[in-house]
């Protein structure tokens, strides 16, 4: 997938009101948290389907940028959370 750095930048935050809103993340690197998740866990949670994620690269290049849905990981988490409600 072949994306301009403007389009990237446009797709990683949007404005909602006075504050920007990630729409994307990079995972967080060794030691760091997203959402109170470790990379690790977030990765698993990637392979599994759990919350989205897109890989952007440029053609030929051997590595690319890993984004992660920000909103598909809380509404995991807000579903973690009613579930642990509902067997309370």
């Amino acid at each position: 997938m072949v994306i301009s750095t403007s389009a990237a930048a446009a797709a990683f935050t949007r404005t909602g009101g006075n504050q920007a809103v990630n729409e994307w993340a990079r995972p967080p690197k060794n030691g760091q948290h997203l959402e109170g998740l470790s990379r690790s866990y977030i990765y698993r949670l990637i392979e599994s389907k759990a919350v989205k994620s897109i890989s952007l690269t440029t053609p030929g290049a051997k590595k690319g940028v890993r984004l992660i849905s920000v909103p598909s990981l809380r509404t995991w988490l807000a579903a973690q959370a009613a579930a642990q409600d509902a067997s309370n």
